[in-house]
């Protein structure tokens, strides 16, 4: 029994790669659309992972929102394999662990970084790799809160984590240094937070960048199905189920779930990076010119023919996201 679920892996893999390189073979055809191999690589290995799967199978997904509620219980230990080139230290933060990478630089600007990961998910080694990137090449603080996930914490607890992270940072340094910055769930939740001080007519950070930006729970955009059959990550129905039990008693076009839906005008600079092979594009795409009709700068940043969160898996487009990142942050 166990050679037959080995082979039936083993082909699946086997598709997989197949699928990615034929994928690859048939941008070579488009000008200038031409990604890295080590992209295409990464995009093999983001098919095989099974996540994709997990979110479209529900059963699965059961069994990984119970195996979440486990880990959540227990402190998140830093994956021993990655090898950090900055001080990173650990802190506790409204009841919720929080590491800070740089802690010890004054006068800095400040990244207040949210790991996406679909509201149930913690950290994977490639974002602790990425956010290593980041403070060592912006010569940033970033904090990195393990704000409260599903299944057993909604959007109001993690809420509440990155109010008291922010007023914490906005007292040391001038908020035109301060960056909130997220990827996939985590830049949706960014975007939220600071509809949220334009809310209460508190100081916006310098800049928003998002990644990959989660903007509408439910997924409403019809181009989201198109987008969702070249997406080697995600799964529009799993993660409307998951977004559900995120919003609890919310409207699901409440801001705090669905910033596309928000009050704009008062958010300062923001920066969005999004590939063209995922199913968040469109409504990326959709916040930007609504963005641009309330005269809220904006720079998108569209990786054509690149996956869900691009720059955090290391790549020749990542260390462009990278330099770019650098740019906006020391702006």
């Amino acid at each position: 029994m166990r050679n037959v679920k080995r082979r039936h892996f083993d082909r699946q893999i086997a598709r997989g790669i197949v699928t990615s390189i034929k994928s690859s073979l048939k941008e070579v055809t488009k000008c200038g659309h031409h990604r890295s191999q080590r992209a295409t690589l990464t995009e093999m290995a983001i098919r095989v992972s099974g996540f994709k799967k997990t979110l479209s199978t529900p059963t699965k997904l059961a069994d990984a929102l119970q195996r979440a509620a486990v880990e959540s219980e227990r402190p998140l230990q830093l994956p021993s394999d990655v090898k950090f080139t900055v001080p990173v230290k650990e802190s506790e933060v409204a009841g919720s662990q929080c590491f800070t990478l740089n802690a010890d630089l004054q006068e800095h600007p400040v990244i207040i970084y949210l790991t996406g990961g679909a509201f149930f998910e913690r950290p994977l080694k490639e974002h602790w790799q990425f956010l290593n990137r980041l403070a060592d090449r912006t010569a940033s603080k970033v904090v990195v809160p393990i704000y409260p996930t599903l299944p057993a914490h909604t959007v109001e607890d993690a809420f509440a984590v990155l109010k008291h992270i922010y007023n914490e940072v906005y007292t040391q340094v001038p908020v035109s240094q301060v960056t909130v910055m997220g990827d996939s769930a985590g830049a949706g939740l960014a975007a939220s937070f600071c509809e949220y001080l334009g809310e209460r007519g508190l100081p916006q950070p310098g800049h928003l960048i998002m990644i990959s930006p989660w903007l509408d729970i439910d997924l409403t955009n019809p181009q989201v199905a198109d987008y969702e059959e070249k997406d080697v990550t995600l799964n529009a129905a799993g993660l409307r189920q998951l977004g559900a039990i995120w919003a609890a008693k919310l409207d699901h076009r409440n801001w705090q779930v669905s910033p596309l839906y928000g009050t704009l005008s008062p958010l300062r600079d923001v920066t969005i990076f999004v590939g063209t092979e995922e199913l968040m594009y469109p409504d990326a795409m959709d916040f930007a010119e609504r963005l641009r009709q309330q005269h809220v700068p904006v720079t998108t940043h569209i990786g054509r023919n690149l996956y869900h969160i691009y720059p955090v898996y290391q790549s020749p487009e990542s260390e462009q996201a990278v330099e770019e990142i650098k740019r906006v942050v020391n702006s």
